[in-house]
């Protein structure tokens, strides 16, 4: 092969060492380490844009959903999305409403941390930003199975902008896959011409989608 783009995987160290040991190019998409070239967001500034849209909408009490401690071993982008609503939090004079509920960053992850986080009426949030949108979906859901009303006892935002958060109303950070598989196939390429070249973090821009899930909370 001349080439190698890996797409929406997290390699483990042995993994991304095994494939650079293949000894062609590599460019991920995504996900990425230092010294590996990639395309991705900035997950830090997305997890921020959607953390101050809430604090916009007069949110105090927000939180961060499947956001793991140990991200960093499993996903970088999803470390940087946790870093990222702990900027915009502590930014805006509410480092002591940070919260954490922890889960998988899958659909049924967020139902799963959303009936615990929510099941707990006294320390129940006004808002919530989901490590990602199938986290988001799961959390909505789970408030629905509890009597809340989206948005107006709860708002949620994602990040990625899913193929299901049209069809959920979802607000979400919207990520630009064509373009991102465009950006890699050109520096994939450049890589091939020059294979000694250094390795480079390429970062595409991202646009907050606001749609039916999140408002001023209530009074």
């Amino acid at each position: 092969m001349d080439g190698i783009i890996a797409v929406g995987i997290q390699p483990s160290a042995r993994e991304l060492e095994r494939l650079v040991q293949v000894d062609s190019p590599l460019v991920s998409v995504g996900a990425y380490r230092e010294h590996t070239s990639a395309v991705s967001i900035d997950d830090a500034a997305a997890a921020r844009i959607a953390t101050e849209h809430l604090i916009d909408l007069g949110h105090r009490d927000i939180v961060f959903l499947c956001g793991r401690a140990d991200a960093a071993t499993h996903a970088y982008g999803d470390e940087q999305r946790r870093a990222g609503y702990r900027s915009a939090m502590t930014a805006a004079d509410l480092e002591s409403h940070i919260r954490f509920a922890e889960g998988a960053p899958t659909m049924p992850g967020g139902y799963e941390a959303g009936v615990r986080m929510l099941g707990d009426r006294q320390h129940r949030p006004t808002a919530v930003l989901a490590v990602c949108d199938e986290a988001a979906i799961g959390a909505m859901i789970a408030a629905r199975r509890l009597g809340l009303s989206v948005p107006a006892e709860l708002s949620i935002v994602g990040i990625d902008d899913h193929e299901h958060a049209e069809m959920f109303t979802l607000t979400t950070v919207r990520q630009q896959p064509r373009a991102q598989g465009r950006a890699a196939v050109e520096l994939l390429r450049q890589h091939i011409k020059a294979p000694d070249a250094a390795s480079v973090q390429r970062v595409l821009p991202s646009e907050l989608v606001v749609r039916a899930s999140t408002a001023v909370p209530r009074a």
